[in-house]
């Protein structure tokens, strides 16, 4: 399954150990952390000629931390690892191409200080 290919790709390539499906828990040792979603998935590809057997998702990675210099290393370092890859994953799957088409800065309210960025990326595959 893609997701579970492209959560490999980003435990293998960033230093943040704690990723969770769309919820992150509110323990603040669980900080800083990642969550992700598929927010959206088309899947055929159809084409003038024909329908490849390419589909496309929109993942949204949000990352959380206490300090704001430490949220933008990781999201720089997300950013940099899927935006424009292209090639196959783990489990067989190829990437076409992955582009960011979204990136918001902000922060949680609550009872603690917590930064949030909501990275969202298109990425087509086969």
């Amino acid at each position: 399954m893609i997701i579970d290919e492209l959560i490999t790709y980003l435990h293998t390539n960033t230093s943040v150990p704690k990723i969770y499906a769309v919820v992150a828990p509110d323990d603040l040792d669980n900080f800083p952390c990642i969550t992700y979603q598929i927010a959206s998935q088309q899947n055929t590809d159809k084409t003038i000629s024909s329908v490849s057997s390419a589909s496309t998702i929109r993942l949204v990675l949000n990352v959380f931390s206490q300090s704001y210099k430490n949220l933008i290393v990781i999201e720089n370092a997300i950013e940099t690892m899927f935006n424009g890859y292209y090639g196959e994953l783990s489990g067989g799957t190829r990437i076409q191409f992955a582009e960011l088409i979204n990136k918001v800065d902000g922060n949680v309210s609550g009872d603690i200080i917590l930064y949030k960025s909501s990275l969202h990326f298109s990425i087509t595959y086969i």
